[in-house]
C-alpha cells in the first residue's frame, strides 16, 4: 500500500484490488480450474499449438516464456554450412519457442 495523502474522513488508499481484497479478507482469485479432465485437455490444446519444427512433436513449457521440444530422438533444427576451406559442417539447434506475455501468463496458469 503505498502514502497518499488521505481526506478528511479517509482512513485508508488502495492502490490495487488485491490489496483491497486482502484488506477486507477476500479469498484470492485462482485461475486454474479445479476440473483434472478440462485441465488436462487445456495442456494438450496448448502444447498441440506449439510444436518442434524438427520433429514435429509438441513441446513442453520449460518456465516463464520458453517452450522447447524435448523429445530424445529428435537431433534439433539442421543447419549446414561451408567453412573457408570449402568444406560442409552440419549442426543441430534445439527447437524452441518464446511466448509473448498472454501466452507465458496462460502456461504459468495451466502448468504449475
Amino acid at each position: 500500500m503505498k502514502a497518499f495523502r488521505m481526506g478528511h474522513n479517509t482512513t485508508e488508499h488502495y492502490s490495487s484490488f488485491e490489496e483491497c481484497a486482502k484488506a477486507f479478507g477476500c479469498k484470492p482469485i485462482v485461475k486454474k480450474t479445479k476440473d483434472e479432465k478440462k485441465l488436462k485437455e487445456q495442456r494438450e490444446k496448448f502444447c498441440a499449438r506449439h510444436r518442434c519444427k524438427a520433429c514435429g512433436e509438441p513441446m513442453v513449457w520449460i518456465t516463464g516464456s520458453v517452450m522447447t521440444c524435448v523429445n530424445e530422438k529428435c537431433k534439433g533444427i539442421k543447419i549446414e554450412r561451408e567453412d573457408s576451406e570449402g568444406n560442409k559442417i552440419v549442426s543441430y539447434i534445439t527447437s524452441y519457442d518464446l511466448l509473448d506475455d498472454l501466452g507465458s501468463k496462460i502456461a504459468e496458469v495451466i502448468f504449475s
